[in-house]
């Protein structure tokens, strides 16, 4: 090879080098930083009104951002896919959720990984259909909170590209307020820049004939790290709840806590699957005695994405029970349930409650 021909490709090897690190620098340099905490949009209207001795309910669902249904499985899980081929298929999962969450026909709904405009899912906006297909029936508010932020995913390949995703809560009671609180990354930089930004959402809810407040708080906590992360959120929350139980008001979390509640029966979905996702276990003890772990084991709320849903021969799934709710002393727990949909249009079941708050 002549010096000429070495030369010319030393400096495409230089320029291609060049142009990755400008990207990257790029992508670092437009890093979503939100503040500890910040003030969410509250929008839409209703009319109705919420007091202690009133029973309602709340429906907690990740929904998997329209990717994540019975055919998919998912190269974080083990699985292959990284993003879905089909905008279609995409389009008639939302379409079905939206659908479903309408007819679950919840005062509340705390919903997870909701995507408004990211290339996974064709930049379809779920929070909107979702609030649309709900309030064919009754009016809400609702109110959104980025955890995932990101102009460009550079990995794996093919790209996950832009996300923009987060938690929805859509309420048919009026709040005061909502802000969104962040939680520390559990991932280094530069790795950081590229992962969700996990938050709580929190609304506080006046109540009739009471100067006390409704906090309800929606989540979504760490999934794949070492098990710290999820320690570390889960105590961030647990202190927040006391701190407003202890103002006087009533306290209510509900979400995704990739993590097994106290009071799950440790053998009715044991773990076979352990390399890619590994849930961690509350400590009953995170809350103090009087405080409520709410979900129903009876039916799994996830399942491992590492090959699509296999209805013929259940024991081939990974099943979690990671999806519910805490509930404050001064909340009364009625009914809880998780619907079956057997993962049809997402990677996790709903869990429903009704409850109560407690009169004086």
């Amino acid at each position: 090879m002549s010096h000429v021909n070495k030369t010319k490709i030393g400096l495409t090897i230089g320029i291609v080098l060049l142009l990755i690190a400008s990207v990257l620098a790029m992508l670092l340099a437009s890093e979503y930083k939100p503040a500890p905490e910040e003030e969410v949009a509250i929008s839409g209207t209703t009319e109705k009104t919420l007091k202690p001795g009133q029973s309602f309910t709340i429906t907690s669902w990740n929904i998997g951002y329209g990717g994540l249904d019975a055919s998919a499985d998912f190269f974080m899980d083990g699985g292959k896919t990284v993003n879905q081929e089909s905008e279609a298929h995409v389009q008639n999962t939302v379409h079905h959720l939206a659908e479903q969450a309408a007819e679950l026909n919840s005062d509340i709904f705390l919903l997870q990984e909701v995507d408004i405009h990211s290339r996974r899912s064709f930049y379809i906006n779920q929070a909107e259909q979702i609030q649309q297909a709900i309030e064919q029936d009754h009016a809400v508010q609702s109110a959104f909170a980025y955890n995932f932020n990101v102009k460009f995913i550079p990995y794996p390949l093919p790209p996950i590209g832009h996300v923009e995703s987060g938690v929805l809560t859509l309420n048919s009671f009026p709040a005061d307020g909502a802000t969104r609180i962040g939680f520390d990354s559990s991932f280094k930089w530069p790795v950081s820049a590229f992962q969700l930004k996990r938050c709580l959402l929190v609304e506080r809810m006046p109540l009739e004939n009471t100067d006390k407040e409704l906090v309800l708080i929606n989540l979504h906590l760490e999934a794949y790290d070492n098990g710290q992360g999820k320690a570390q959120q889960a105590a961030k929350l647990a202190q927040i709840m006391k701190d407003e139980y202890e103002k006087g008001n009533y306290v209510i979390a509900g979400g995704d806590f990739n993590s097994v509640l106290p009071g799950v029966n440790p053998e009715a979905y044991p773990l076979k699957e352990t390399e890619n996702f590994m849930p961690a276990v509350i400590d009953k003890t995170l809350m103090p005695e009087g405080w409520q772990y709410v979900t129903d084991d009876r039916v799994p709320t996830s399942r491992l994405l590492n090959h699509p849903y296999d209805a013929e021969n259940l024991d081939n799934n990974q099943f979690y029970v990671i999806d519910g709710f805490i509930l404050s002393p001064n909340v009364t727990l009625h009914h809880a349930e998780t619907v079956d949909l057997q993962f049809a249009w997402s990677d996790h079941n709903p869990v429903n409650i009704e409850v109560e708050l407690q009169t004086e």
